[in-house]
């Protein structure tokens, strides 16, 4: 009973349906604590659980909704979402493979031994001759 009334005080703001969303998000809350615990274990995360219902923001909206642990702060969400819209963004910024040889970026490591170092050399890029300095 005591999940059942801290779901009905999160859900409380959804009107008609935060009574019966509570009653199925505590039951289903019991059922995760029975299942993750034994005889000796199930008061103590039993505890812990009611105390994370307890600090649990009213719920905004219908997506808002989940027992503890599944259940994801909407600030939270928000980030993730973000997340991923910036790395379905990035493809733009990706070169394929075709691309990378038509640059001539190295694509495989060269198999052998180095050729050997010369103070003067030639940048691949702008075919002007430098002067190395120092070796890296």
């Amino acid at each position: 009973t005591q999940y059942y009334n801290e779901f009905l005080r999160i859900y409380k703001p959804l009107a008609d349906t935060g009574s019966n969303l509570a009653s199925s998000y505590a039951v289903d809350q019991e059922k995760a604590v029975h299942s993750k615990t034994n005889q000796g274990s199930y008061r103590s995360l039993a505890s812990s659980v009611l105390q994370r219902l307890k600090k649990r923001p009213f719920a905004i909206s219908e997506e808002d909704v989940g027992i503890d642990g599944e259940w994801l702060h909407p600030q939270l969400k928000a980030k993730e979402n973000l997340a991923l819209d910036i790395w379905r963004g990035a493809s733009k910024y990706v070169q394929i493979l075709e691309e990378l040889e038509a640059n001539r970026n190295p694509i495989d490591i060269p198999k052998g031994s180095p050729p050997p170092l010369e103070e003067t050399q030639i940048c691949d890029s702008c075919q002007k001759q430098f002067d190395r300095k120092d070796i890296l």
